[in-house]
């Protein structure tokens, strides 16, 4: 198996910025999605979706500009 393909990605990059202290972290399997750049996007997503049916507003978004990510955001942003 490709090291790629092996790697574990972790999202704990959602913080709250009144406390500066991480809300949602998800870990995701690499192998479980296809590839490194899948698992990045679906941990997003699923930490997302998480804090949003925690009921915590999200205002802003900040990526390093993963495209899959920002493809995911504009999409919402525009269905509603």
């Amino acid at each position: 198996m490709p090291a790629e393909l092996e790697r574990t990605l972790t999202l704990n990059d959602l913080v709250i910025q009144e406390t500066g202290k991480v809300c949602k972290s998800v870990v995701v399997q690499s192998a479980a999605v296809g590839s490194a750049v899948a698992a990045e996007k679906a941990g997003f997503i699923q930490a997302l979706t998480d804090i949003i049916a925690e009921g915590i507003e999200v205002d802003i978004i900040a990526t390093d500009g993963h495209t899959g990510i920002k493809q995911h955001i504009i999409f919402c942003n525009n269905t509603g």
